[in-house]
């Protein structure tokens, strides 16, 4: 690579990913003593995807937030 672009500056950055999400919260709800409450849950989770990118040589970072993250493959 160097001989074909010899003039060309390369850095170099490290990366990493990670998924951080909220799951439902259990709640207590009232029912008469020994019977067992019948709820109707929502499931639901909300994820937030983040991607670090750190370069060695300075300690220099960036960070991107995404609320989702899909994959596209040509067919």
């Amino acid at each position: 690579m160097r001989l074909a672009h010899p003039l060309t500056r390369v850095e170099l950055w490290t990366m990493d990913e990670h998924r951080l999400g909220l799951k439902p919260v259990i709640r207590k709800v009232w029912a008469k003593r020994g019977h067992r409450p019948v709820v109707k849950v929502h499931h639901r989770y909300e994820w937030v995807y983040v991607y670090c990118f750190v370069r060695p040589t300075t300690g220099e970072t960036c960070w991107l937030l995404m609320p989702e993250v899909s994959s596209w493959r040509s067919r």
